[in-house]
């Protein structure tokens, strides 16, 4: 073998190893602001949580709330994460927060949605409706009730959302936004009729109180199952 061609084996293995090394470098990369995005999301979520709390707990009318529930899902060892439960003597309100500030793609039909952020990032998650109906089962499980029209789906989005192309049609859940929540909730207890007593009301709240008070481990695996579902 010749000088040349042994520099050009050599020049080729040391563009494969830089190559190598440049995709872990990428893949390394991405993983880090993968885990900055989740944790962004977490935050900014749960201060979404904070301000639809307040407006929940100053509505009129006798009424329970409880926030972050962990309630069993039917895949077994998962969990899944209920934002926030008002429960009234007119049903349960089912509240799921997305505190995003970006543009809104989706339909009630599809798996993911689509949400584009100013700076021109893109994330997919999991279509909000589908995740708070499994949120109403999962609760009607742990109630062990079969009245789903006691429960009604209220999915509220960051202030500055803008649904660019969202349709609904197969569904009954409610998407607002923060400024119009409490009148979305008023208004909705306005249409909805008594079902419960004040006994029903506490008797529910009582039920569900345990699931209110996750170990770490419980929040760990919610959170590792989140991320394995938005990497779908």
């Amino acid at each position: 073998m010749g000088n040349l061609e042994k520099y050009a084996l050599y020049g080729a293995a040391v563009v494969s190893l830089l190559f190598v090394i440049w995709l872990l470098i990428r893949n390394l990369r991405r993983e880090m602001e993968a885990r900055h995005f989740h944790a962004y999301l977490r935050r900014v979520g749960a201060e979404g949580e904070r301000q639809l709390l307040h407006t929940l707990l100053h509505l009129p009318g006798y009424k329970k709330v409880l926030t972050n529930l962990y309630l069993p899902a039917r895949r077994r060892g998962n969990f899944t994460e209920v934002d926030l439960v008002c429960i009234t003597k007119r049903g349960v309100f089912v509240v799921e927060s997305k505190n995003y500030a970006a543009w809104i793609y989706g339909t009630d039909t599809d798996k993911n949605w689509l949400a584009t952020f100013p700076n021109g990032d893109e994330f997919q998650f999991y279509n909000p409706i589908l995740q708070n109906e499994a949120h109403i089962h999962a609760l009607m499980r742990v109630l062990e009730t079969d009245m789903k029209e006691y429960f009604t789906s209220v999915i509220v989005f960051g202030e500055r959302t803008v649904f660019k192309d969202v349709y609904l049609e197969y569904t009954d859940a409610v998407l607002t936004l923060p400024r119009r929540f409490r009148r979305t909730m008023k208004k909705l207890m306005r249409r909805s009729p008594i079902h419960m007593s004040r006994e029903d009301v506490k008797a529910m709240y009582n039920r569900l109180v345990p699931y209110g008070n996750a170990d770490k481990e419980t929040v760990k695996a919610h959170l590792r199952q989140m991320q394995r579902d938005n990497q779908r």
